[in-house]
C-alpha cells in the first residue's frame, strides 16, 4: 500500500483533525523529505550494481516497479547512476498491479521474464503474470518471506551477488 493510502486511512479514521487534507499534506511533505534522504543515503543491496550492468550488456529489457514515490525512486536511481538501466522506473501513487497490467498490454512484460521482490505483493504479482520470482530475502520486511517463497517454488536469495539472468527483468 502506498503512503498516499496508508495516510489517508490514518487521517480519515482520526478523529477531530480538522482538515484531513491539510494535515495529509503536511505528513507527505515531512515522509517525502525523509524517504528522499533515505533512498540517498542507504547502501545499495550487494551485487545490485553488478548484476543490472551483467544484464544490461545482454540487452535485457528491465523496469522497476515500487511501492515508493516515483519520482523519489527515479530521482534516487539517477543519483546513483542506476536510472539508465531501466526502460521505466514507475511507481506511487499508482498501484503496482496497474504498473504491470500497463507494462504487460505493452508488450513489456515478455515470456521467461524474472520478477525480483521483497515483499508478498511482489510474489503475488510475478505468480499472477506469469514471471518467474525471486525473493530478495536480505532487504525484505516480510518475516515468513523466504519459507513462503520457498515452499510456492521460488528461488530466495539474500542479495544480488552471483546472480545472472537472461531474461526479462521487473525489479519490485
Amino acid at each position: 500500500m502506498s503512503r498516499y493510502a496508508k495516510l489517508e486511512a490514518f487521517f480519515r479514521a482520526s478523529e477531530g483533525l480538522g482538515d484531513i487534507q491539510l494535515a495529509m499534506d503536511g505528513a507527505l511533505e515531512r515522509f517525502a523529505a525523509a524517504a528522499r534522504q533515505g533512498l540517498a543515503s542507504c547502501p545499495l543491496v550487494p551485487g545490485v550494481a553488478e548484476h543490472l550492468a551483467r544484464l544490461a550488456a545482454r540487452r535485457t529489457p528491465m523496469h522497476v516497479v515500487s511501492g515508493g514515490d516515483q519520482a523519489e525512486v527515479r530521482e534516487a536511481l539517477t543519483g546513483r547512476g542506476l536510472a539508465s538501466y531501466f526502460r521505466g522506473i514507475h511507481g506511487s501513487p499508482t498501484r503496482k498491479r496497474v504498473h504491470v497490467e500497463r507494462l504487460r498490454d505493452a508488450g513489456e512484460l515478455l515470456a521467461g521474464g524474472v520478477y525480483y521482490g521483497d515483499a508478498r505483493l511482489d510474489m503475488e504479482l510475478a505468480e499472477a503474470f506469469g514471471l518467474a520470482f525471486v525473493f530478495v530475502a536480505g532487504v525484505s520486511d516480510w518475516p515468513a518471506g523466504r519459507s513462503v517463497a520457498a515452499a510456492r517454488g521460488h528461488r530466495v536469495v539474500e542479495d544480488f551477488r552471483g546472480l545472472s539472468s537472461r531474461r526479462p527483468t521487473v525489479c519490485g
